[in-house]
């Protein structure tokens, strides 16, 4: 619970994953793009892709205000990465000492550590079987998820993770810490109240500063500032210090309880579904028999699967020639809403109705987004898994089912 605390202080970046997020073969809205701001992006993404070593102290400012009062909440993180081997060490220092964090990432695994009553607590979880590089940082975002895409090397008009932009502005250059900067604002297409302005140096192309705001449904605003200072780049870092003592304790616990179905179980045979899409058309789950198969609940309105969609039809368009096909459960209650949506998300598959929430609880679903795995033979692989971890588990299962298919042919 103490880990969920530290990434409240800076809610707005990971709210911003919500709101930027559409795959990589859906081209840019360039309506109101400045192709001077595109081409700084493409440089500073370019940039952060190129460094063999990069380190921070980054200052976060955020402030809440719903119109009768303002909270304002301070923290601070030193930031340590390498590219080759691939680690990241993020020693974060909250408002509350009680949120401090040490995060440890590396090709293979992924720890957190704090401190409960003067006792160090270890969280550890071993990550993805197949190499991602540096986008397995996207997996835990340990960083401003803003800033996290671009130390991923990932451009941020370019990523499957982001969205189209609404507007793209080069607005009057500025001057942080003594230092020139371009300065960026971004809105997005499907939320114009909200926006995110990069601060980008004009002698190194690296990230000054990230200004972002987000007003929800209620309009309550959130404003947060991070400022990135102490800047140093491709130096060398020593092994030792990326094994701080508080990551090797003995208390160490899963990073991640496993997830429990009420109702299904790991390696049974996944029920029969039947009938009508929202088009109306019929719909019968035995005609995707021999596929791999992703069962995706959701609904257009919540917030943590407008965060999840945009990555699925990443994934949905690199693998559907594999053979992976995903069914979405749609919880919405008006169809227009709901078909508004695909329309603007690009969502290339066939999505059912559950108004009612019946194969919701036929299949033991305790919340959306809810996404279940099968097999190629129809057998349940996982549930709830997201990100890289459900993308290693689709390619793992794609391997198997084409393995076998090349076997059967030959």
């Amino acid at each position: 619970m103490l880990i969920i605390k530290k990434y409240s202080i800076i809610t707005f970046v990971i709210c911003l994953f919500v709101m930027m997020e559409l795959p990589v073969f859906a081209a840019p809205n360039l309506r109101g793009i400045d192709p001077r701001a595109q081409e700084i992006l493409r440089k500073c993404a370019e940039k952060y892709a190129s460094l063999k070593t990069y380190k921070d102290v980054t200052a976060f400012n955020v402030e809440t205000d719903d119109g009768s009062q303002k909270q304002i909440d301070k923290s601070e993180q030193k930031v340590i990465f390498q590219a080759s081997p691939l680690k990241l060490l993020v020693d974060y220092k909250a408002s509350d000492p009680k949120d401090n964090t040490t995060t440890l990432i590396t090709a293979e695994k992924y720890k957190i550590a704090q401190v409960r009553n003067t006792v160090p607590i270890v969280w550890e979880k071993e990550l993805a079987g197949i190499n991602f590089g540096r986008k397995v940082l996207l997996q835990r975002r340990p960083l401003s998820w803003t800033f996290t895409t671009l130390l991923a090397g990932i451009n941020p008009l370019e990523s499957p993770w982001q969205t189209a932009f609404s507007a793209l502005t080069l607005r009057e250059s500025t001057v942080v810490d003594g230092e020139p900067v371009f300065n960026i604002k971004a809105t997005y297409t499907l939320f114009p109240k909200d926006s995110v302005t990069y601060l980008i140096s004009k002698n190194d192309y690296l990230i000054r500063g990230i200004r972002g705001i987000i007003v929800d449904a209620k309009n309550v605003s959130t404003i947060s500032i991070e400022m990135h200072r102490n800047i140093v780049v491709d130096t060398a870092i020593p092994e030792s210090t990326f094994a701080p003592p508080i990551l090797d304790q003995k208390f160490t616990y899963p990073l991640e309880v496993p997830v429990v179905n009420s109702v299904l179980k790991i390696g049974q045979q996944f029920p029969t579904i039947r009938g009508f899409d929202f088009k109306g058309d019929k719909f019968d789950l035995a005609t995707y028999q021999g596929k791999v198969l992703l069962i995706y609940f959701w609904a257009s309105w919540c917030p943590a699967c407008r965060e999840d969609i945009p990555y699925m039809i990443t994934l949905y368009h690199k693998y559907h020639s594999q053979g992976l096909e995903i069914i979405g459960i749609s919880e919405d209650i008006a169809g227009r809403s709901l078909q508004q949506y695909i329309d603007d998300a690009n969502i290339p598959w066939i999505n059912l109705y559950d108004i009612e929430n019946k194969l919701k609880k036929k299949n033991g679903v305790p919340h959306i987004p809810y996404a279940i795995l099968i097999d190629n033979t129809g057998n349940i692989h996982s549930f709830e898994k997201q990100g890289i971890e459900l993308e290693a588990q689709i390619v793992t299962l794609l391997s198997i089912r084409n393995n076998v298919a090349t076997k059967h042919n030959e």
